[in-house]
């Protein structure tokens, strides 16, 4: 592994425990626009170090932009991304993400538009499956 994404690896945990943290305090606090916000930021990172930690299988699938993607996964690209993890893992990577990007939205549409309590439940499952996957990266 190149030390540049040594250093964006250790990056990318150190902003996903903060993300977690401040998602769920967003959610106490009922910001649950925000707590929203956060836990796909969140998730992009598992996506992050997921590509990382598979760097070399996923830079035949995406040649060029695979160095861009340790660094960044535009919101265009998460789901093929994803769904690339996923085939790596063998886990349920691709079905999380379909459950961070619904709540992203809801999120973007303003929770006014949501029913709030719903959308509520839904971040703190997805919290709760971005901490498995975070331990077992760990």
């Amino acid at each position: 592994m190149p030390s540049n994404h040594k250093e964006i690896l250790q990056y990318r945990l150190e902003s996903l425990k903060g993300e977690l943290e401040l998602a769920e305090k967003f959610l106490e606090e009922n910001f649950v626009g925000k707590a929203s916000g956060m836990t796909f930021e969140a998730w992009e990172n598992v996506l992050g170090i997921l590509f990382i930690k598979h760097f070399n299988e996923l830079k035949e699938k995406f040649g060029e932009k695979a160095e861009e993607y340790v660094y960044m996964i535009p919101l265009t690209d998460i789901e093929k991304v994803s769904e690339e993890i996923a085939n790596i893992e063998g886990s349920n990577i691709n079905e999380i993400t379909k459950k961070v990007l619904k709540i992203f939205e809801a999120y973007k549409d303003g929770p006014e538009n949501s029913n709030v309590e719903k959308l509520k439940e839904e971040v703190r499952e997805v919290i709760r499956e971005v901490k498995e996957v975070m331990e077992e990266l760990s």
